[in-house]
């Protein structure tokens, strides 16, 4: 498994033709990648690095880049977990959080799970997610406290899929 600073320094050589700079990417975000393009920020500021080896280079790394098991919290104030997809969270190589996982019997006035200190946001987040038995839109919000509310029909279940930025 590799760290990012072995994968940073797998790709230096690569980097050099687009950055006077290779060790750029030390405090960067990496955003984006598609065939084409790595994206990055670093210090607010979006880039986007053309190269079909580098980008070849960085995913091949990042996929061998090591990742922790997720966290699997109980549920609080009578929500119920799906069997087989509870809610769950994890950092991924890059620093960013994933909530996925399904939750029934939760109308969003109370919380259905928390997250721990260094995996809740800096601000609070409201987002999508879908109720299985009739496909509608629903929301949910996790508030810098780390608390999660999702609010889905009664009797129905919410599919959660949400990556975020943990704040610092």
């Amino acid at each position: 498994m590799a760290t990012l600073s072995e994968i940073l320094d797998g790709i230096k050589d690569l980097i050099k033709p687009y950055s006077d700079n290779p060790n750029e990417l030390v405090d960067a975000t990496f955003s984006f990648a598609t065939d084409e393009y790595v994206g990055y920020e670093k210090n607010g500021v979006m880039y986007k690095l053309k190269s079909v080896a580098l980008v070849n280079k960085i995913l091949t790394l990042l996929s061998a880049a090591e990742q922790e098991d997720p966290f699997y919290p109980a549920p609080i104030n009578g929500a119920i977990m799906v069997t087989g997809d509870e809610l769950r969270y994890y950092k991924d190589t890059v620093g960013a959080v994933h909530l996925t996982g399904a939750v029934r019997n939760t109308d969003g006035s109370q919380a259905c799970i928390a997250v721990a200190d260094g995996y809740t946001p800096d601000r609070d987040i409201t987002f999508n997610l879908v109720s299985s038995s009739n496909n509608t839109i629903n929301h949910g919000t996790i508030d810098s406290d780390g608390k999660i509310y999702i609010t889905v029909p009664d009797g129905d279940t919410a599919h959660v899929n949400l990556i975020y930025r943990a704040g610092e």
